[in-house]
């Protein structure tokens, strides 16, 4: 069976004058569908390096990543664009909303970018967005739109080109507690409901019980809490 995202044996390195530091050491997991995993750890643990290879962001020094079974190692710039665009979906910090598209078209410009049809776009955009409740805001730009609202548009966006991973890097940094479980249990449900596989890298320990898996940086390496 293929899995969504394997990760096997990562390492990565940043040249520092003469020296080399070791950022990622022997990373080595896999996510299978309908998997929701958390990545926790200090500022400076790796984690969003870690993020940023697995999103064809970056490359490894050794190791490998396959998406949805193709390797990204060995890909040249445009084919690693191809798989962002085709294979995963992207949620930050903040919403990343463009002011002058309102929540449909939001969604409309990526499937746009990977050459869906006029009208299948406009009816996946308004299915992904009454899913995540906002039916009735499909036509608001993002100044009507409160920060919970902007980052549930991000969550049906993630989930427009219908990729088999959705990375989520501090999807609630920019929202209070009540929203912050809000999001990530929506993430949670779409995930289940879609059967994908997801990544979130959080150092909000209390959302953590919304994940089926949770690992932590530490020295380099990543280790499954049991």
């Amino acid at each position: 069976m293929t899995l969504p995202l394997e990760v096997k044996q990562i390492n990565k390195r940043f040249k520092d004058g003469e020296t080399y530091i070791d950022v990622l050491q022997n990373i080595d997991f896999s996510i299978k569908k309908g998997e929701f995993v958390a990545i926790v750890g200090p500022s400076g643990s790796g984690k969003s390096t870690l993020l940023s290879i697995i999103g064809a962001l970056l490359t490894t020094d050794d190791g490998d990543v396959l998406i949805n079974g193709k390797t990204v190692k060995n890909l040249d710039e445009g084919q690693r664009s191809d798989v962002r665009l085709n294979d995963i979906g992207f949620i930050f910090q903040t919403a990343e909303l463009l002011p002058y598209l309102h929540a449909e078209d939001q969604l409309d410009l990526v499937a746009k970018l990977n050459k869906m049809d006029k009208k299948q776009r406009k009816a996946r955009a308004k299915a992904l967005l009454t899913d995540v409740g906002l039916e009735k805001r499909r036509k608001h730009y993002p100044h009507q739109l409160s920060g919970g609202e902007k980052q549930r548009v991000a969550v049906a966006r993630a989930f427009m080109n219908d990729p088999a991973l959705i990375l989520a890097d501090e999807p609630t940094a920019s929202l209070d507690e009540s929203r912050s479980h809000e999001i990530v249990s929506l993430i949670k449900q779409e995930v289940k409901a879609k059967s994908k596989a997801a990544i979130m890298v959080t150092h909000d320990e209390s959302l953590l019980t919304y994940c089926d898996r949770v690992f932590r940086m530490k020295d380099h390496h990543l280790i499954e809490d049991k």
